[in-house]
């Protein structure tokens, strides 16, 4: 499934707004294995996709995330900065 350039855009408001607001609870960890609400319950291949696309793209360089734990907000912000690059010139 493809998202239509109206749904990345709406997509990446949504996200910018909720990384505003998550940015202000007293803690941000994110499961990305564990079945729960901060949880994405993912495969622990799938997470390892995950951790490795955000290490390479994370300005501090090196591994800076291991196992299956990150901040939600640096995975929305991974996210939205993946939909900004495929979005067409305007």
């Amino acid at each position: 499934m493809s998202l239509s350039i109206a749904e990345r855009k709406l997509t990446i408001a949504l996200l910018e707004i909720a990384v505003d607001q998550f940015s202000n609870h007293g803690c941000n960890d994110f499961s990305l294995t564990k079945d729960s609400p901060n949880g994405a319950a993912l495969s622990k291949k799938e997470a390892k996709e995950i951790i490795n696309s955000l290490n390479k793209d994370h300005s501090v360089g090196g591994e800076y995330f291991q196992g299956d734990w990150v901040h939600d907000t640096i995975c929305m912000n991974f996210i939205i900065k993946k939909l900004k690059k495929e979005m067409p010139n305007e």
